[in-house]
């Protein structure tokens, strides 16, 4: 994927979240969790809804196409010197938006699934 699309869709998404969140913890093998769900509880009393869980995935998106931008642009003026980190960071801001482009498909498709059946 280029980096224009990268960066286009990362644009539309931040019109849709804050610019940086405050918070994001991250895993043992290097990848982020979505912020803001880690801490909330699973079992029936405090469930996740998924309009909360679809927020946070679109704020995680965001947030790593904004570091990623940052990193390439870094790399660029010759402040840092990680290629490889660069890389993993891009491709996971491709990663997120494709998932929730792939959520916003479902999401259309059930909709859609909804809308022909007769009543």
């Amino acid at each position: 994927m280029s980096d224009y699309g990268i960066e286009a869709t990362t644009g539309q998404l931040q019109m849709f979240a804050p610019e940086r969140p405050t918070e994001t913890r991250a895993l043992e093998d290097g990848f982020g969790s979505i912020p803001g769900l880690e801490e909330r509880p699973i079992d029936g009393g405090g469930a996740i809804g998924f309009g909360d869980a679809l927020a946070a995935a679109v704020d995680d998106a965001a947030t790593r196409g904004h570091d990623a931008y940052e990193m390439k642009r870094d790399f660029a003026a010759g402040r840092l010197d990680d290629l490889h980190g660069t890389m993993i960071a891009a491709e996971q801001a491709g990663i997120s938006v494709k998932l929730v482009g792939s959520i916003r498909n479902k999401l259309l498709d059930a909709f859609q699934e909804l809308w022909r059946i007769n009543v």
